[in-house]
């Protein structure tokens, strides 16, 4: 069972970047996802 989330970011992440699939840059798919939770956490309760 995929994650619907995963999903979205993955399609927009190629969508950004149509020449290079995202299989191919896991460095930059965690590198985004880090920044999104990093954003997520710090955003005042």
């Amino acid at each position: 069972m995929s994650d619907p989330l995963d999903e979205e970011l993955r399609f927009q992440i190629q969508r950004a970047q149509p020449e290079h699939p995202v299989a191919d840059h896991p460095h930059y798919l965690g590198t985004r996802v880090r920044q999104l939770l990093r954003e997520l956490t710090t955003v005042p309760a």
